[in-house]
């Protein structure tokens, strides 16, 4: 950072908008914020059962990014960061539609994991909160995707990312037109419930949270659907999410139509529909984790950017460092983009002691506890979601190397090339994005 404010942009593409979130950053000062310019691209709608995002939102998508462009450079933005989250990034062709928005638009967008997610919202709760929060505990609730962080520091010890987005348990776990039965409800609660509660021993182990803190739009609309105070009451209104109030919503929910829903106190008519799935998520976290209540927070995954790229460190633990990408790896010596293979052998070893089945949040994760950063972590990105029934499985659905004995010049070779025969785009390793070095370098808009 330099003396003086920068002027950065954060365009974020979610499940139903594209956001333009632009601040001026200035090290001694929380980010001020300049402008909000949010189009709807309902991506997550338009995904098909086979995960392919429809032509019309594609469309939708590419004209979401001209304008936030144009509203940049308007607005005189030295760095833009453009980004991706669940929608877009487990898509079957996120890599034929971040192409096309590439070609129309100039903006080659990033994906953010869903555990960099949950470390740079943690950040930006821990900087809301300040250290009197003492150890505390994060959730998000996404169209996509959850987030679980916890911790006693400046970053998480845990980060958890989970399929249990609200858009998606809507989709796949909820008729298309409510009223819903209760026991279809009671179903879903139960499946969210056990994901959480095998997902979430780590936390549970730890100490109780000093704090227990939300944040996103599902949570910020359950909390005013519950009493809390409306936004126009400002930031520094405290608000939050009773578990006991939470619980008596959920059955009104099921019964209400979305128009309904939409005339409830806090529920905006876009969200109307996956607010019920949003309710049973909400309530589980609290259930499993044992929690009474959770604090709103307003700051959330953008401001997480803003003050990460405040503090401007040459090296950071959020994957947006320099010489880096999100979801994906450079040769830094030729600067050309790689797919990383993985030696067969090196994936069984890793995952021999891996209870199966599991899905591919799982397996990464375990990959990454036992070898960080390495060749088949790397590989293991490029799975296509899902389960897994055994390491057999998992080794015949990544990228191998056909010749795992030959020289890192031949093996670069082979990965710059995508010598894979029947290898899909969606599942090869995503390619370097232009997110950590925006953040760094000063993308012109």
């Amino acid at each position: 950072m330099t003396d003086g404010p920068l002027r950065f942009g954060v365009l974020d593409i979610g499940s139903n908008s594209a956001h333009l979130r632009v601040a001026d950053l200035h090290p001694d000062r929380p980010p001020r914020p300049v402008r909000s310019v949010k189009n709807a691209v309902r991506l997550a709608e338009a995904t098909d059962r086979h995960g392919v995002i429809g032509r019309p939102a594609v469309e939708r998508l590419i004209a979401a990014v001209r304008e936030s462009v144009a509203a940049a450079a308007a607005l005189d933005v030295a760095e833009l960061v453009p980004y991706a989250t669940s929608a877009l990034r487990d898509a079957a062709n996120r890599d034929d539609v971040a192409a096309e928005v590439r070609a129309a638009t100039g903006v080659e967008l990033g994906f953010l994991t869903g555990e960099r997610e949950a470390r740079l919202t943690f950040l930006a709760a821990r900087r809301w909160y300040g250290w009197s929060a003492g150890p505390m505990l994060l959730a998000d609730i996404g169209g996509g995707s959850m987030e679980l962080a916890y911790g006693a520091g400046r970053e998480p010890e845990i980060a958890l990312s989970l399929q249990l987005g609200a858009g998606r348990l809507t989709r796949h776990h909820l008729p298309p037109r409510p009223p819903v039965r209760k026991r279809t409800y009671k179903a879903l609660r139960a499946h969210v419930r056990s994901v959480l509660g095998e997902a979430a021993i780590g936390i549970a182990a730890r100490p109780a949270p000093v704090r227990a803190v939300a944040t996103s739009k599902t949570f910020t609309q359950l909390a005013r659907l519950c009493g809390a105070p409306k936004a126009k009451a400002g930031p520094y209104r405290e608000r939050h999410l009773d578990r006991r109030d939470l619980h008596r919503w959920i059955p009104e929910l099921a019964k209400l139509p979305d128009a309904e829903r939409a005339r409830l106190r806090g529920v905006k008519a876009s969200r109307a529909h996956q607010i019920l799935a949003g309710a049973i998520v909400a309530e589980g976290v609290m259930d499993v984790l044992g929690l009474d209540r959770l604090d709103i927070c307003p700051w959330a995954l953008r401001e997480g950017i803003f003050l990460h790229r405040q503090g401007d460190p040459a090296d950071g633990p959020f994957g947006l460092r320099r010489g880096g990408q999100v979801g994906g790896r450079t040769d830094r010596h030729r600067g050309e983009h790689v797919m990383a293979l993985a030696d067969a052998r090196e994936i069984e070893e890793l995952l021999g002691d891996l209870a199966f089945p599991a899905d591919k949040d799982r397996i990464v994760e375990h990959a990454h506890e036992r070898r960080p950063e390495g060749e088949a972590e790397h590989a293991l990105l490029s799975l296509p979601l899902g389960t897994y029934d055994s390491v057999a499985e998992v080794v015949r659905s990544v990228p191998l190397d056909p010749d795992p004995g030959r020289t890192p010049t031949g093996r670069d070779h082979q990965r710059r090339h995508h010598e894979k025969p029947g290898l899909g785009e969606h599942q090869r390793h995503a390619e370097r994005s232009p997110v950590e070095d925006g953040l760094d370098r000063g993308d012109e808009v």
